[in-house]
């Protein structure tokens, strides 16, 4: 579980990412960056539709991707929003898959908001 301050209410934010954030995908997710002005923390926030598979299946690569996270949480920048987007190819990707394709995709999102 993340930290209550790394927590994204997407009920709240999401009509905003869709309008302003910047986007970032990759064959397993798709990612929604957007850096801001209030908080000190990065936040994070995760969608994950019905019509990727039942709930077993959607809580299952909720847990993943919030490890996966969780664990790269300390590189990420301050002031710095994020939503992951799961899409039908991340039901069947494992820990490591995920892991793999989220570290470089993150690496980039850091790289564009130094410049």
């Amino acid at each position: 579980m993340l930290p209550k301050q790394n927590r994204l209410n997407l009920a709240k934010f999401f009509p905003i990412f869709k309008k302003y954030a910047y986007a970032q995908k990759t064959p397993l997710f798709t990612l929604l960056w957007k850096t801001k002005v209030d908080y000190e923390y990065p936040r994070i926030g995760f969608v994950v539709s019905n019509k990727i598979g039942k709930a077993v299946v959607r809580n299952r690569i909720r847990r993943i991707l919030r490890e996966v996270v969780r664990e790269s949480l300390g590189d990420l920048p301050p002031k710095l929003d994020l939503i992951l987007i799961a899409n039908f190819k991340t039901g069947q990707a494992n820990f490591e898959q995920l892991k793999t394709m989220y570290t470089p995709t993150l690496e980039r999102i850091c790289s564009k908001i130094k410049q």
